[in-house]
């Protein structure tokens, strides 16, 4: 019996809780997930579980540029919810902030999909405040499909970089 070899190692990224792992080619990530299936549990109640990264679900994100006079997230999200209760916002999140020199800051937020064709329709303008703030969702996070957009290994720092469709591997502890 002459063994194929599967293909080149497996790229692995690291994404907070998930390692995302990305093979050259099908047969090769079929293998990885078969051999993450043989762990078990690695530790009582937790199992690794290794998905093709279309089955992992995920939110649209985007970025907010405002004023620097409120930089804590809940008080953004506050802000946010307050002045414009026309958008579905119970479940966003800011996730960062980025602090700069000078009069405006920039947020990444974790919305929900809901609130995209209301944002769209506005052309990304919000109401903060007494003021008016530019929202603008990372492209490919505003399609209507199920699937992921974006770079899987950076989802909640939101960086833009496409990923192959269902070539990822996400690998997560999950509990029983």
């Amino acid at each position: 019996m002459v063994r194929e070899k599967p293909g080149s190692s497996p790229c692995c990224m690291d994404a907070g809780s998930v390692k995302v792992v990305a093979c050259d080619n099908q047969r090769s990530a079929d293998l990885y997930k078969q051999a993450v299936a043989l762990l078990g549990a690695v530790y009582e109640g937790a199992n690794i579980v290794a998905l093709d990264w279309c089955d992992v679900p995920s939110r649209p994100r985007a970025r907010i540029w405002l004023p620097a006079a409120i930089v804590s997230p809940e008080d953004i999200l506050y802000m946010l919810q307050e002045c414009n209760p026309h958008l579905p916002t119970k479940d966003w999140k800011v996730v960062k902030v980025e602090e700069h020199a000078g009069d405006v800051n920039q947020a990444i937020v974790v919305l929900n999909k809901e609130s995209v064709a209301p944002i769209e329709a506005a052309r990304g303008t919000l109401n903060y405040g007494f003021s008016a703030i530019h929202i603008k969702i990372y492209k490919g996070d505003s399609n209507s499909s199920g699937s992921p957009a974006g770079n899987p290994a950076e989802q909640v720092l939101a960086e833009e970089v496409e990923a192959p469709v269902c070539r990822r591997t996400a690998t997560q502890p999950t509990r029983r």
